[in-house]
């Protein structure tokens, strides 16, 4: 993968220029929303070009929007002189979420997008850590869209360095707390240390969010998520993990850190599915417009459910984590991959 550029040259060279890109997509978006509707005429299917083309097209806007937008807070803020206070991250979060609202909204109408979520648990107060099943496209779009708009929570998200390469993400990741992980960092402890500074003062409204698989799910990442806990002698774990057909092993690092840091949080878990079978450009193609819903369930565990012991919470998160992997399987039985 191509080194990240350092953070100057992507806010004065890089933002820019996907700025302008975004700009012309859009302008452009009419022309290529014809040949979508050409191409369509003649294809089989369900108007899956123009369905494509134009979810292609809001993105484009939206990007440039919110940059826009976020230029415009840098400059109201003393030229980044105030980003940090409360007024601030505010109106970030406020753009945050109309930001996701819109991109949630547009996958609804276009991809006939629908999301069931079974024993929806009812709003409470109080600070929560997220663990969520990261498997297909946009899966972290959406629950940062439920935490923000169906829940009102803040969410302080752990992302990939990769990420950044969206120069949208890039900001508002970078001024908002949130933590870019670095999966090959010389120092291993790297991410740790970020996600202990990020789960540090939760408040109520606050929700730190964590992909414990470290990755989205494919059967390759599944086999060698095995061989690798073979290989650092967790026998036992790696036997859990080949029960698991539907999730990647959990790395226990980063989310023991975040209950280590936030005792006083609940544990919620995310299961969903429906997403994976959009693992590829074709196989989107194939699949849209969606027959059936996106399913989800949350699971909420207060702190005193929760072992203490280091062993005893990994073999915690591992057990949880079959139960993700048994839901799944018993909502969609014939699922393979």
């Amino acid at each position: 993968m191509i080194p990240l550029p350092p953070r100057i040259v992507r806010r004065t060279l890089f933002a820019p220029l996907v700025f302008l890109l975004a700009v012309l997509l859009v302008v452009l978006s009419p022309i290529a929303l014809l040949v979508a509707l050409l191409a369509d005429l003649v294809l089989p299917g369900r108007w899956q070009a123009v369905r494509l083309v134009a979810l292609g097209a809001l993105f484009a806007a939206y990007e440039a929007a919110v940059l826009s937008s976020l230029f415009a807070l840098w400059v109201a803020s003393g030229f980044g002189a105030r980003l940090r206070s409360p007024r601030f991250q505010d109106a970030h979060y406020h753009l945050v979420r109309w930001w996701l609202g819109g991109l949630a909204g547009a996958a609804v109408r276009l991809l006939q997008l629908h999301i069931e979520v079974e024993d929806r648990p009812e709003p409470r107060a109080g600070p929560v850590l997220v663990f969520c099943r990261h498997a297909g496209p946009g899966d972290s779009i959406l629950l940062a869209h439920t935490l923000l708009s169906g829940y009102e929570r803040r969410p302080r998200i752990v992302m990939k360095a990769a990420l950044q390469w969206d120069p949208a993400i890039d900001v508002v990741g970078n001024r908002l707390p949130c933590a870019f992980i670095r999966p090959h960092s010389e120092d291993p402890r790297d991410h740790l240390h970020a996600i202990e500074r990020l789960a540090r003062g939760l408040g109520d409204r606050d929700a730190l969010v964590l992909f414990p698989e470290g990755g989205n799910f494919t059967e390759r990442r599944r086999l060698a998520a095995i061989a690798s806990l073979k290989r650092k002698g967790f026998g036992e774990e790696a036997v859990l993990a080949e029960r698991m057909l539907t999730v990647l092993a959990p790395r226990p690092g980063g989310a023991l850190q975040a209950i280590r840091t936030a005792p006083e949080a609940d544990v919620v878990f995310v299961a969903h599915t429906g997403l994976e079978f959009m693992n590829s450009l074709v196989a989107t193609w194939r699949i849209l417009p969606l027959e059936g819903p996106i399913l989800a369930r949350y699971w909420r565990i207060a702190p005193n459910e929760i072992p203490v012991e280091h062993e005893a919470q990994v073999d915690w998160l591992f057990s949880w984590w079959g139960r993700v992997d048994d839901w799944i399987r018993s909502r969609r039985p014939d699922l393979k991959f």
